[in-house]
């Protein structure tokens, strides 16, 4: 789901006009709820005991804060879609990465 989310951006690198750039949004925003939710389930299924809330906090936050950068960042790089694209080919990558399973806390 996310290398169809990544590859979603793609065409929006190609000249198109308003109507098609508008139709080309729609694979990347209709992935996004999907993998959002993917992404807060494994990083609650992930976080220690106790603390999910936090790291769905800790998640939201670093989303905001990329949707923030990627805003700032898009009128001085001429309102490019490199950005994004490339945004979305690190998530892609990350959700990718095997993750070590963790030890079960022993019992007291």
């Amino acid at each position: 789901m996310a290398a169809l989310f990544a590859a979603g951006w793609l065409p929006l690198l190609a000249p198109l006009p308003a109507p098609a750039v508008l139709a080309a949004t729609v694979l990347p925003g209709a992935l996004f709820v999907p993998l959002l939710t993917v992404a807060s389930l494994t990083l609650t299924a992930l976080a220690p005991a106790g603390t999910s809330t936090e790291a769905v906090g800790w998640m939201s936050s670093a989303m905001r804060l990329g949707l923030a950068g990627g805003t700032a960042l898009a009128g001085p790089l001429g309102g490019h879609f490199a950005l994004p694209l490339l945004a979305a080919a690190l998530c892609a990558l990350l959700l990718t990465a095997p993750i070590p399973s963790a030890a079960a806390p022993a019992a007291a």
